[in-house]
């Protein structure tokens, strides 16, 4: 082994896991990497989520002369008579890419950390959502790895750099020509005092506006029938009060912007605010006052906070209208990975749909018969 070759080490304790952090950030800034990839959010999913699951850490470091090259966090663990590894995040999914320092090295850089978490693991299916097709990781994995499943998904951004002036930027987007920004801002300022606060680790309030967060969030889920356990767990609050609270460097990274009417939280959105970008990770609005459409007006402040501060404005996957409206249909695609790394792994995965598939069938067979039997006929599939 040369000493230019990198060489791979797998952390699988939190002590270690920690120590890696003056490190990892200064990759992370070299790199611009994403807010999902940044210390505080993966210490946080690490000893909150993973430990509430029973996953083991699997991070895989890469360094050449000593010098952190590489970083994949991930977990690993067993289902059945399957190894699994997905990436060390909160159970809602979010989007994944492996950290790797910039440069024309950098795709050797990730087929050998892909090279080293396989011999390292020897997993039977690997898990990776929401990847940017494209990607150097999206590239590695689908030319080396058998797919078993992919589901194509749309992300919106809003390229605010590349406008001037706010009013013509408004003027550019289409779809909103009955409730343009200015307009919804009037009318719900029109029954009280408005403010927008931006609220970060160092704000008593934190903890407070996470609790208000989660709770209309989960209304709103109540309300359209979203399954979402992650969301109605207790990880979901521990997980979000420790990444708007922990203190360390990073965690001025995430932010919470509080739209208030006469003093009463009315919309809340968490962001990760990057040195090019901001990151919609939640948002919610009390339904109480869902005629002043204060969600809306509330993601109108913050991308207008956001192009004031020469930042995109990143909305998460998703097709909903407010998207549409300030991306004007610009986005880019992600694909989420079922990846088989071996024959038995792939049975596993098929074994598992046609269960799910069975499960489904005969539920809907129950509420089928259910129906029939008290005499109601069964309702159309179009949407009213």
């Amino acid at each position: 082994m040369t000493n230019d070759a990198l060489q791979h080490k797998v952390i699988s304790d939190i002590p270690a896991f920690r120590a890696l952090q003056p490190e990892w950030d200064a990759l992370w800034h070299t790199a611009q990497g994403e807010h999902f990839q940044a210390f505080a959010y993966c210490a946080s999913s690490l000893e909150i989520v993973a430990a509430a699951a029973g996953h083991k850490l699997h991070c895989v470091v890469g360094r050449r002369r000593g010098v952190l090259k590489a970083l994949w966090p991930l977990v690993s663990y067993r289902k059945l008579c399957w190894r699994f590894v997905q990436p060390l995040a909160p159970a809602y999914n979010p989007p994944h890419d492996m950290l790797v320092e910039p440069g024309p090295d950098a795709a050797n850089l990730v087929a050998a950390t892909w090279r080293a978490m396989l011999a390292s693991v020897r997993p039977d299916l690997v898990y990776l959502p929401l990847v940017r097709s494209g990607s150097l990781l999206h590239r590695c994995v689908t030319s080396d790895a058998r797919v078993a499943h992919r589901l194509d998904e749309s992300t919106p951004v809003a390229l605010l750099r590349e406008h001037a002036e706010w009013p013509a930027f408004c003027r550019s987007r289409i779809g909103r020509s009955r409730n343009p920004p200015a307009y919804l801002r009037r009318r719900i300022a029109a029954q009280g005092a408005i403010a927008i606060a931006i609220v970060d680790h160092t704000d008593s309030r934190a903890a407070s506006f996470v609790d208000w967060l989660l709770l209309h969030k989960r209304r709103w889920a109540q309300r359209g029938d979203v399954e979402s356990a992650w969301l109605f767990s207790d990880d979901s609050r521990q997980f979000l009060i420790r990444l708007m609270t922990q203190g360390d460097g990073q965690s001025r990274l995430f932010r919470l912007f509080v739209l208030t009417l006469d003093g009463a939280p009315v919309a809340i959105n968490l962001l990760a605010v990057r040195s090019h970008c901001v990151d919609l990770i939640m948002n919610t609005y009390d339904a109480a006052y869902a005629r002043l459409s204060p969600g809306t007006v509330l993601i109108d402040a913050c991308v207008n906070w956001a192009f004031d501060n020469h930042l995109d404005f990143d909305f998460g996957a998703g097709g909903q209208s407010y998207k549409q409206f300030w991306s004007n249909g610009v986005a880019y695609a992600t694909e989420s990975l079922h990846l088989a790394h071996t024959q038995w792994g792939l049975a596993g995965y098929r074994l598992s749909q046609g269960a799910l598939w069975a499960r489904e069938r005969v539920a809907w067979l129950r509420e089928r018969a259910s129906d029939t039997g008290a005499g109601k006929p069964a309702e159309s599939s179009t949407a009213g």
